[in-house]
């Protein structure tokens, strides 16, 4: 347990302890519970390693968060009831800690946009119909985004869900192409974005986009519209980790610990607005 503690800490405050208060970099540490408080020197502020973070205020012991974050990072994730059996958890306690550590990554993100040579194109999700031969009436459009650098290796995706009203009789709209190149994309290059992309000759898209569906209704039997994108994130942030040589448990436990819950909770009623 003193290991996860250590790990947890090295995460938090990779540059070593801050008081969330006063910043002051000393602290005494306060024993004789599950976690151990740390005091600040100067201030006697007390904080803990889950304050300040989508952890916060959570019964759930770190070693539970620990093994869910651990199930989340391979490669086939897990889903609330998976969880619930492997951690001995309520399934309202399994699906808000997967919720909360998806929300985590969709913040992280957020931050980090497309950059070099990017391409794009526009695929559909719909969950996976027990009548097939029967037409899904919410097809939700997406628009999936790969970064290359110059030596034309893959070095990051991004798949997001397009707004209805950004695609209207199946034709995404130029503004709406600005507002994607806006919020996601920082390059001085041209973003080419391609209208559909199940038929289109380019090399990857496609098949990127396909696996992500494939996942998606493979392990969580369809997703709706409204939660969409948190997981279409997930499958993102596992694939840029292999990309970029990152190890994908230490990736989410840093994600998790740096994601403030105040700040991730700001950008999802501005989102809902």
């Amino acid at each position: 347990m003193n290991e996860l503690i250590d790990f947890f800490y090295r995460l938090k405050w990779p540059d070593g302890f801050r008081c969330p208060k006063c910043l002051h970099p000393h602290a005494y540490t306060v024993h004789g519970r599950s976690l151990p408080l740390y005091q600040c020197k100067q201030c006697r502020h007390q904080t803990s390693l889950k304050a300040g973070t989508v952890l916060e205020k959570s019964r759930t012991p770190l070693e539970k968060w620990a093994a869910a974050i651990q199930a989340m990072s391979r490669l086939h994730s897990i889903n609330a009831v998976q969880l619930m059996t492997k951690i001995q958890v309520t399934y309202k306690t399994a699906w808000s800690m997967l919720r909360k550590l998806r929300q985590s990554l969709h913040a992280m993100d957020s931050e980090l946009p497309l950059t070099g040579r990017v391409e794009a194109g526009v695929g559909y999700y719909e969950a996976k119909r027990l009548r097939p031969f029967i037409t899904h009436p919410l097809r939700v459009p997406v628009i999936v985004g790969m970064a290359y650098s110059d030596n034309n290796i893959l070095t990051y995706m991004k798949m997001k869900p397009i707004p209805p009203e950004h695609y209207a009789d199946f034709t995404l709209r130029r503004l709406d192409e600005e507002a994607y190149r806006n919020r996601h994309v920082r390059t001085d290059r041209p973003v080419h974005i391609l209208r559909h992309i199940p038929f289109c000759r380019h090399p990857e898209l496609p098949a990127m986009f396909r696996q992500a569906v494939q996942w998606i209704n493979r392990v969580f039997h369809g997703v709706s519209r409204r939660y969409l994108e948190y997981y279409l994130d997930e499958y993102c942030f596992r694939l840029n980790a292999l990309l970029q040589g990152h190890d994908s448990f230490e990736r989410i436990v840093g994600c998790t610990m740096q994601t403030e819950v105040s700040r991730m909770f700001r950008r999802k009623r501005t989102l809902a607005a």
